[in-house]
């Protein structure tokens, strides 16, 4: 059966044993937010890339199929933003969001190759197939849709396939909580625009469906402005995630500190973003949405 790893670029280096990893990460999580250009987000998501492949080829082939899955998830925002440049002809923009990107050669050859975008949509999906994705005729659902659905299926199918890999009990959780967010996030914006829930619950059992929305009760009390803004529900959950990888990095399981290494410099990379938007948000709105 195919892995995750697959999807990924080929390291051929046999990598630095778990416990020397660790402490190099103890020692690295200090100075990322100072190799992360604040205010300057295409420079920020760059910055976040290149340490992602110095970490992935650090790694012992152990790990990099243990965490395979963790970063492909990270992965699937390059994917996504080289869809929207392919569907726009952009090839400048396309190969600055592949540089240092760790998706695999094949995934990277599709994407690159000079081609009408339904061919594009068709490699991948062909490709994607063969790793147990199904055949999902994302050239069709972009022609009668949007390329919104066509990331939708892709991550609903990568989630799919990653719960089929049985992954160890740490990373499950992780990509369990990030699924939840995706999950509320939809939950809370089709109630604050009174849209259809029909078509996004439908595939979910009713126990789930229940739990969704009483984590969103819960959570709506907890802050009173995520009934009037979904995206203060995003950054509230991000925050509560980042609290639970950190607590969790303090164990003694060398999984969660990767996890939480992981998890804190993407959002880092994020709130530096955020920070050049100051020429449109004021410094309380900038502060209300950052996370680190």
């Amino acid at each position: 059966m195919n892995s995750a790893l697959d999807l990924l670029t080929t390291i051929h280096r046999q990598g630095y044993p778990t416990d020397y990893l660790v402490a190099r990460l103890r020692a690295r999580s200090k100075t990322f937010a100072g190799r992360c250009p604040a205010g300057r987000g295409d420079e920020a998501w760059l910055e976040l890339r290149r340490e992602y492949s110095w970490l992935f080829r650090q790694m012992n082939v152990s790990l990099r199929k243990q965490l395979a899955p963790v970063f492909f998830y990270f992965e699937l925002r390059n994917l996504f933003a080289a869809l929207r440049f392919c569907a726009g002809a952009d090839r400048d923009g396309l190969h600055t969001t592949l540089d240092h990107s760790l998706l695999g050669e094949q995934l990277q050859f599709v994407l690159k190759k000079d081609q009408p975008f339904t061919a594009t949509l068709t490699g991948l999906d062909t490709l994607l197939s063969r790793y147990g994705f199904g055949f999902n005729r994302l050239d069709h659902i972009w022609q009668t849709g949007d390329l919104g659905h066509v990331e939708a299926i892709i991550f609903s199918r990568f989630m799919e396939f990653v719960q089929r890999q049985n992954p160890c009990l740490v990373i499950r959780h992780f990509l369990q909580q990030l699924l939840e967010r995706h999950h509320l996030l939809l939950l809370s914006k089709r109630q604050h625009w009174q849209l259809d829930n029909s078509r996004s619950t439908a595939a979910q059992p009713f126990s789930v469906q229940q739990r969704l929305k009483r984590s969103l009760e819960r959570l709506t009390r907890q802050d009173q402005a995520v009934q009037q803004d979904p995206a203060r529900l995003d950054t509230l959950l991000l925050r509560i995630m980042l609290r639970d990888c950190s607590r969790q990095a303090r164990s003694s399981e060398p999984l969660a500190m990767f996890l939480a290494y992981l998890y804190f410099c993407w959002m880092t990379a994020r709130d530096c973003g955020i920070r050049g938007l100051v020429p449109l948000l004021n410094n309380v709105q900038i502060e209300m949405e950052l996370v680190t």
